[in-house]
């Protein structure tokens, strides 16, 4: 069956809901084989037989290893940052509201102990893949920065909401999140700082 005609099938054919399982599953079991192998070291033979497949079902939802990999890093944070969540705010006090929000969602994301990992190895992988750093970025503070500037664009103008967003997003992180990703304190340790910086952050961003 071609590609174009799969394309086609309606989301209730039970073959569309199996090549979905499928690829979660396939998603799932590379993520751990990257977490523990790094990404030099896996293998495509390797997340098949982690999922429990054959490889040639892994070949026909992706290309190469790269191609996994960069869909496991987007399918990480695609679904948890919701991009689609946050619309405009129209005051100022809306605006924090909507800050404190969705910078709890980011934080509680990004210290998540499997993404933790995958950023460690990710950041020992990086002379060796090109472009990673740039998949990484995009995938998880870019997104991200992107939600915070649609909350800030009826207040600020285009530049200002993005220097503002960036701001935004790199305050609400602060030292608890460089002591987190060191090992030097786990995330429950630092929450009630988490909560503070949020929230003073907010308060710096829009005034």
């Amino acid at each position: 069956m071609s590609s174009e005609n799969r394309r086609q099938w309606n989301p209730g054919d039970k073959r569309f809901a199996r090549v979905a399982l499928k690829k979660a599953q396939i998603l799932q079991a590379a993520q751990r084989v990257f977490l523990s192998s790094g990404y030099e070291r896996a293998s495509m033979d390797g997340i098949a037989q982690e999922a429990g497949v054959g490889k040639m079902t892994v070949y026909r939802q992706y290309a190469d290893k790269r191609t996994l990999f960069i869909a496991c890093l987007n399918d990480q944070c695609q679904e948890m940052l919701m991009p689609d969540r946050y619309e405009c705010a129209e005051t100022a006090e809306e605006a924090r509201s909507m800050l404190i929000d969705y910078g709890h969602i980011v934080v509680d994301l990004i210290t998540r102990r499997d993404i933790v990992m995958l950023f460690r190895m990710m950041v020992g992988e990086i002379n060796h893949f090109s472009g990673l750093g740039d998949i990484f970025y995009e995938g998880g503070p870019g997104q991200a920065i992107t939600v915070i500037e649609r909350i800030l664009a009826n207040l600020y103008c285009p530049e200002e909401a993005r220097l503002r967003a960036g701001a935004f997003f790199w305050a609400s992180l602060g030292d608890a999140y460089e002591r987190v990703l060191l090992g030097v304190v786990s995330a429950e340790d630092v929450s009630e700082t988490f909560d503070k910086q949020i929230r003073l952050a907010a308060g710096i961003v829009v005034q």
